[in-house]
C-alpha cells in the first residue's frame, strides 16, 4: 500500500497539468473580466461557463502553455453559443512562453478564424 502511494504521489509531482502557477487561473479571470466589466463564469443553457462574458465578448482564459489549443476551441464554442466575438485569452507565466502564443495566431490566422487573441502576462 505504501509502494502504491508513493507512485501516486510521483505522478502528481511529475505531472505538468499539476505543476504549480504563481497564482490559480481564476485569479487572473477575475482581474480581467472585471477590468472589462464583464461577468465572470457566467453560464450557458447547457450548463456551461464562459469565463468572462462582456457586451460584445464571449472571454475564455487558459495557461499558454499545455491549454492554449483548449482555449482557442472554447473561444470558438463560447462565440457560437454567445453570438459574440470569442477571445482566446492566454496566461504567460514566463517570457518564452510567447511561442505558445504564437501557435495559436497561426492557426487563427491560417484558418481565417474570427477570433481575438490576447495575452496576461503573469510574471
Amino acid at each position: 500500500m505504501e509502494a502504491l502511494a508513493t507512485i501516486l504521489l510521483l505522478l502528481l509531482l511529475t505531472n505538468p497539468t499539476q505543476a504549480a502557477h504563481k497564482h490559480k487561473e481564476a485569479y487572473y479571470q477575475k482581474i480581467d473580466c472585471d477590468k472589462k466589466k464583464g461577468i465572470t463564469e457566467y453560464k450557458l443553457p447547457n450548463s456551461k461557463r464562459v469565463d468572462c462574458l462582456t457586451k460584445h465578448k464571449a472571454i475564455e482564459h487558459d495557461w499558454a502553455v499545455g491549454k492554449n489549443y483548449e482555449c482557442l476551441g472554447q473561444a470558438l464554442y463560447y462565440s457560437m453559443m454567445t453570438k459574440k466575438k470569442g477571445v482566446c485569452s492566454l496566461i504567460l507565466e514566463k517570457a518564452g512562453h510567447m511561442r505558445y502564443v504564437n501557435d495559436i495566431r497561426k492557426t487563427i490566422d491560417y484558418h481565417n478564424l474570427d477570433i481575438e487573441l490576447e495575452t496576461i502576462r503573469g510574471y
